[in-house]
């Protein structure tokens, strides 16, 4: 009676479908982009990393956007990899790999926590804009404060996307560990 089922597949779910093959798209063509932008930077950059000419720019820059400028070959190359473990957990998780469908709940999570990490950034790069080209005595009071009101609508609207991904994330992680989702990769 116990051993009649044995060796037999759960269910699939649409579910566990469709969050795969979304995330094999959007990994796939992010994995063609970083990989692009990584032999594109190489070649341009050469060796050595930026050309002085560049390289002054961060002086320019908030201290924030100056790190990751100067360090931007670490950046891209990390965008890569992350992409590439990206589609290789979707695969799995098209395929009902309990390693892959772990792995994607770790990086669902990490990603939650670098876009909450990114809306306080946004906060950091905001607060910094203003001063950055010397607005408060270049440019006129009312374009200033057109300005101003776009700055603080632009917020507004890039918070609530972000805590509508973090959300959705939230959703999928919270699905994925379900056990009956969970049933379909044993």
């Amino acid at each position: 009676m116990g051993g009649e089922n044995m060796g037999a597949n759960p269910e699939r779910s649409t579910f566990v479908t469709v969050v795969a093959w979304v995330f094999i798209a959007i990994a796939g063509f992010s994995s063609f982009a970083a990989l692009l932008e990584n032999v594109l930077f190489n070649a341009l950059a050469g060796g050595g990393g930026l050309p002085p000419e560049l390289g002054n720019l961060g002086q320019y820059l908030p201290p924030m956007a100056a790190f990751i400028f100067h360090n931007l070959r670490w950046f891209l190359l990390a965008l890569l990899v992350a992409s590439i473990v990206t589609l290789t957990a979707a695969i799995g998780l098209l395929r009902r790999r309990d390693w892959a469908r772990r792995l994607f709940i770790g990086l669902m999570a990490a990603s939650i926590l670098w876009n909450l990490g990114g809306l306080v950034l946004q906060q950091v790069f905001v607060s910094d804009a203003p001063t950055l080209a010397g607005m408060q005595t270049k440019v006129p009071a009312d374009i200033r404060s057109g300005l101003q009101v776009f700055q603080t609508v632009m917020t507004v609207v890039s918070a609530l996307t972000t805590l509508a991904i973090v959300a959705l994330l939230v959703w999928v992680v919270k699905r994925l560990m379900s056990p009956r989702i969970r049933e379909e990769f044993s």
